[in-house]
């Protein structure tokens, strides 16, 4: 039965019913389809048990599965037929299709139907779902168990020639999409981070710098949530998992810079060792020295100072105050 609409047409979702066609089980990541699209050699149409079995798909929809209308063309062809005195189902399948065909203004004639040889292989049935477009990814799924049950239902009552209807619509392809990329959210933060210490590790050689520039990246990647989550009120989708993944080569990026640079300076760098003597005669301490009575130097087009300094600086303090 149908069901009275609530969303616009533009917010509904279409479903569509498949006869005839086999689609490969997967995709590969890399290369071409190894088995393409073909037609199901057991879809016979012109058998009668076959084409009731098409017809009861759109004659026996329940309400639970939210359908407004249809483009369902076995009811158009059984009221041709009935309509010149004629039984449905046709004993006579593709000679009375084609004066159907051919007699026919439908669009739905025209492009739900597949023909070879003057023969139709697969078809199809369309329907406007009230069901919006941008739901959930578990909501979404949670519908399309709906229409799951439904059709192995039909296939199940059905004769082996018209068995292998299944059904597809975009939302199911999001919806999949988005629960795996959700559902492997944690995983992919954890092993970037891991990844991430590892290459700290064997840049700087220290152990401690490495825990510490991880503990940033957790702070940072926590800030990043709670803005997400708390301040913005955002549902967490795919593009804020994207955003969250990213973030963290961001942050490992620039703190392996400064640790990397902190690292590689030791007591003996003359730079340091200049800052210290300048500052001592000025009688400032350690930290003073090395910090606030560092020599200027022009670096990177004309720039005096730069972060690079203040690492070198940092560096002997904790030297000369360990």
């Amino acid at each position: 039965s149908y069901v009275t609409p609530t969303l616009e047409e533009r917010e509904r979702i279409s479903v569509a019913v498949v006869f005839g066609l086999l689609a490969p089980a997967s995709s590969p990541l890399v290369g071409p389809q190894e088995h393409p699209w073909s037609y199901d050699p057991s879809f016979e149409p012109q058998n009668p048990w076959a084409q009731r079995a098409m017809y009861d798909v759109c004659d026996k929809l329940p309400s639970s599965l939210r359908v407004v209308s249809d483009t369902c063309w076995t009811r158009d062809f059984r009221g041709w037929l009935t309509g010149k005195g004629d039984r449905f189902p046709s004993r006579d399948f593709d000679k009375d299709l084609i004066s159907w065909y051919h007699g026919s203004s439908l669009l739905i004639a025209k492009t739900d139907l597949w023909y070879m040889n003057s023969k139709v292989v697969a078809g199809r049935f369309r329907f406007d779902v009230d069901v919006h477009r941008e739901v959930l990814g578990e909501t979404a799924l949670a519908f399309k168990a709906l229409w799951d049950q439904y059709m192995d239902e039909r296939n199940a009552e059905a004769s082996v020639t018209g068995d292998g209807a299944w059904h597809t619509s975009a939302l199911w392809v999001r919806a999949e999409a988005e629960i795996a990329i959700i559902s492997s959210t944690e995983a992919t933060i954890a092993l970037s981070i891991a990844c991430g210490a590892l290459g700290v590790l064997l840049f700087t050689m220290d152990p401690i710098l490495t825990v510490l520039v991880m503990l940033l990246v957790i702070g940072i990647m926590i800030g990043l949530g709670f803005f997400i989550v708390s301040i913005m009120r955002w549902t967490i989708g795919p593009i804020e998992v994207i955003a969250l993944v990213v973030f963290v080569g961001y942050s490992v990026t620039y703190s392996l810079h400064i640790a990397h640079d902190y690292a590689r300076l030791g007591e003996d760098d003359a730079d340091l060792l200049a800052a210290e003597a300048h500052g001592a005669r000025h009688g400032r301490s350690a930290l003073g020295i090395c910090v606030g009575a560092m020599p200027r130097q022009t670096v990177a087009g004309g720039k005096e100072g730069s972060g690079v300094d203040h690492l070198r600086a940092m560096r002997l303090a904790r030297a000369r105050t360990a």
